[in-house]
């Protein structure tokens, strides 16, 4: 009985700590397809920058020939 008291405590202490803590007040999680859709924005952003420096690339090539 007292093993299952004090387990009990503990859960309701983890319990408070990981709102507290873990997710304060206001903290809202990202809905799993919206967080990969924000990932293939970035890379599709990387991949924009890149085709641009490729091409800034291939035209101080092309000046230098």
């Amino acid at each position: 009985d007292l093993i299952v008291n004090a387990l009990e405590k503990m859960d309701d202490k983890l319990a408070n700590l990981d709102t507290d803590l873990v997710r304060p007040t206001g903290f809202r999680e990202t809905p799993k397809g919206q967080e990969e859709y924000q990932d293939m924005e970035t890379v599709h952003a990387s991949i924009a920058d890149l085709k641009g420096q490729i091409d800034q690339l291939k035209s101080e090539l092309e000046a230098m020939s």
